[in-house]
């Protein structure tokens, strides 16, 4: 969700909440320049961020700092009290339902049981970073690398903030993950339009658990899987261009649907972003542009250009 700045009062609070359809029990809250003495009652796992402010807040009895890249670990049953605002704060927050937790905790191995926050935050920068991450792959509804991100941030936030540290499974073989693969390449031949909803999906297809597959593939394959996926998505782009025109594909709009982007900016971003060139300067510098010029001239004279729609970034 994105508000431009002059639209916006520079001293307007900003409250936020959604659910997050790539993730059953969980609820983001974006809050922006906000003075307000927050006091909470949690009923869920809390995870907070703070990306801008100065306070203090009182926690387990306990008063402690609020500052930019601050993460906030609260459990359910407990309360804490905003004391201090010595300057708007704005921050973003997980609220995590047990039936969410469970699905998480699921194949993961706890000494003494259920996962147990230190009584302070944790004030990790790789941590951090990694929760910033998921919110902005669940601003732009990512599904996939949503429901990664939220694993990987999650397991780093146990292992950085947790009493006793979780004990991870054994990697799988990699046939297992060749597999995985496999079967990635399938599903995005035969439908390159359709979702991959979430890794869980993909690890319980393949029997494994998520945090498994998550460590093992990115150790493997050297990326996240919502990455890889996001080149796949690009290789059939460019394969599609430099194949040409053709039948129900005359314009690079067309080729960005049959890639499985949203539409011709979300393509056009791709490209810039990982190629370093827009899909037009690709085509021109392989030689084809001319051909896609010419198509996309005949199909303007035959009809008008369908409008384009706001796609989402990568």
């Amino acid at each position: 969700m994105s508000t431009s700045s002059s639209q916006i009062p520079q001293d307007e609070e900003l409250i936020h909440f959604r659910t997050i359809p790539a993730l059953p029990g969980v609820v983001q809250l974006s809050v922006d320049n906000s003075r307000r003495q927050w006091t909470l009652f949690h009923e869920t796992v809390t995870i907070g961020a703070v990306t801008a402010g100065l306070g203090q807040y009182t926690y387990r009895r306990r008063q402690r700092p609020i500052a930019p890249g601050t993460l906030m670990l609260m459990e359910p049953g407990e309360v804490h009290v905003t004391d201090e605002v010595a300057s708007a704060g704005s921050f973003r927050v997980l609220f995590i339902d047990a039936q969410a937790m469970s699905r998480f905790t699921a194949g993961l191995e706890f000494p003494g049981g259920t996962p147990h926050f230190k009584s302070q935050g944790s004030l990790d920068p790789a941590v951090f970073s990694g929760v910033e991450a998921l919110h902005r792959a669940i601003d732009r509804e990512d599904c996939l690398a949503t429901s990664e991100l939220f694993v990987e941030a999650l397991t780093s936030i146990l292992d950085a903030g947790a009493e006793r540290p979780l004990v991870l499974p054994d990697p799988p073989a990699p046939s297992r993950l060749r597999a995985v693969r496999d079967r990635i390449h399938d599903a995005f031949e035969a439908d390159p339009e359709g979702k991959f909803s979430c890794v869980e999906t993909l690890a319980s297809e393949a029997g494994m658990t998520v945090v498994q597959l998550i460590r093992a593939w990115r150790r493997y394959w050297g990326c996240p899987v919502w990455a890889y996926v996001m080149r796949l998505r690009l290789c059939r782009a460019q394969r599609l261009l430099l194949t040409g025109p053709a039948d129900g594909m005359r314009t690079f709009a067309d080729v960005a649907l049959a890639a499985g982007y949203v539409d011709l900016s979300h393509m056009d971003r791709a490209f810039k972003r990982l190629l370093g060139v827009s899909p037009s300067r690709f085509a021109l510098q392989a030689g084809i542009q001319a051909s896609w010029s010419a198509a996309q001239g005949r199909r303007r004279n035959a009809s008008p250009q369908r409008p384009r729609s706001i796609g989402l970034p990568v």
